[in-house]
């Protein structure tokens, strides 16, 4: 699997990123922001809607990172059972506002570039990986 062109998918766009609140959202944030038009951040959180699904981030603990960003956050909450249609409803509503991206932050799991290809396709909306198949200590580095 090949998402070397990260760049073209968010060059001038308008472009959500998938927030997990750690390092590698914020880094993909970060060098996508420099030729791309970020909207939003979109965070999934679990069926209580009191921890986030990727890291069991607190909600006010990701608000208080959209703020300290200066973008507006939007929060889904869902099973796993119901995690991927409710994030493709949700990725259909912002292209729906005019987005034309989403940026992830993953660096090497096949599967989860795959499942990020598979719901960015279903939404119609271009896929953007700006971590991909970076070296760690060079990330960790820059």
């Amino acid at each position: 699997m090949s998402f070397e062109n990260w760049k073209d998918n968010v060059n001038d766009s308008k472009f959500v990123c998938s927030w997990s609140g750690g390092k590698d959202s914020c880094m993909a944030l970060y060098r996508a922001s420099r030729i791309g038009q970020p909207v939003k951040l979109f965070t999934m959180f679990n069926e209580t809607g009191f921890k986030s699904r990727s890291h069991g981030l607190s909600l006010p603990f990701v608000r208080l990172q959209a703020e300290a960003l200066g973008l507006p956050i939007e929060i889904r909450s869902a099973t796993w059972d119901a995690y991927e249609a409710e994030f493709v409803t949700a990725l259909c509503h912002f292209k729906g506002e005019g987005v034309q991206a989403v940026v992830f932050g993953d660096i090497d799991l096949e599967e989860h570039g795959l499942w990020e290809e598979k719901v960015c396709n279903n939404a119609g909306l271009k896929l953007s990986l700006p971590l991909w198949k970076n070296e760690r200590r060079e990330l960790v580095t820059e």
